[in-house]
C-alpha cells in the first residue's frame, strides 16, 4: 500500500458473524436505497482493494466473493469473531492483517492507511475510539495463532482476553476520525444509518 511503512500487511474483512441483533445478515445489507446500491461487505472490499493480500472470512452458511480477495471459510464454527479471524491468519501469507467487521461500512482506506502506518511489530495493535476497543477494526500478527488456539480450545471466545496475553498495543483515535468505527448492529442504527446516507 501507498504510504504505509511497514511492510506485510494484509487485509481482512469479515462477515461472518450471527448478525442476531439485525435479525438479518449484516453482510449484504444495502448502504442506500435503490438499486446497484453495494451491500455492507462490498463498500468496505472496494475502499481496501489497494492493499496486496485481501481476504474475505465467512461463516460456514455464507458463499460471498468479491474480486481480487481470497474467500477464506471459517475452519472454527461457533467460536465468533475470534474463529474467523485465527482461519484468516492460519492462512495468510501476510505475517500481519486489518480485521474490518462488515458492520463498519463507513471505514475508510485512509483510517487503514493511519493504522498500519501505527504498526511496530506487536502481536496485536487495536484502536481505541471514544474510550473503547475496537477489536474488530484492529491489527493481528500471526503471534497471535497460539493464543487463539488456546483460547479456543478453553472455550474462552474474547478477543480482549486472548490480547491482553499478547504483546499489544492501543492506539487512540482521534475525535475526529471516531465515526469511522460507527458499527451497525440492530433495524434501528440501520435506519439511522440509511437516514444519514
Amino acid at each position: 500500500m501507498e504510504n504505509i511503512t511497514v511492510p506485510d500487511i494484509g487485509v481482512a474483512v469479515l462477515t461472518g458473524g450471527l448478525s442476531s441483533r439485525m435479525g438479518t445478515d449484516k453482510a449484504v445489507l444495502p448502504v442506500a436505497a435503490g438499486a446497484g446500491a453495494p451491500a455492507f461487505f462490498e463498500k468496505i472490499c472496494r475502499s481496501m482493494s489497494s492493499f496486496s493480500g485481501r481476504y474475505l472470512s465467512e461463516n460456514t452458511a455464507q458463499s460471498y466473493s468479491f474480486p481480487g480477495f481470497s474467500v477464506l471459510r471459517d475452519e472454527y464454527p461457533g467460536t465468533g469473531p475470534m474463529g474467523g479471524i485465527l482461519t484468516v491468519l492460519g492462512h495468510a501469507v501476510q505475517d500481519c492483517v486489518l480485521f474490518i467487521a462488515c458492520d463498519m461500512p463507513d471505514y475508510p482506506e485512509a483510517e487503514a492507511r493511519r493504522i498500519c502506518g501505527l504498526y511496530r511489530g506487536e502481536a496485536a495493535l487495536i484502536p481505541v475510539a471514544d474510550g473503547k476497543w475496537q477489536p474488530l477494526a484492529a491489527l493481528y500478527s500471526r503471534k497471535m495463532i497460539p493464543l487463539f488456539r488456546e483460547a479456543i480450545r478453553r472455550g474462552n471466545y474474547r478477543l480482549r482476553d486472548a490480547v491482553m496475553q499478547a504483546d499489544f498495543r492501543l492506539a487512540a483515535v482521534p475525535q475526529e476520525l471516531a465515526g469511522c468505527y460507527l458499527n451497525i448492529n440492530t433495524p434501528g442504527d440501520f435506519g439511522k444509518y440509511r437516514n444519514r446516507a
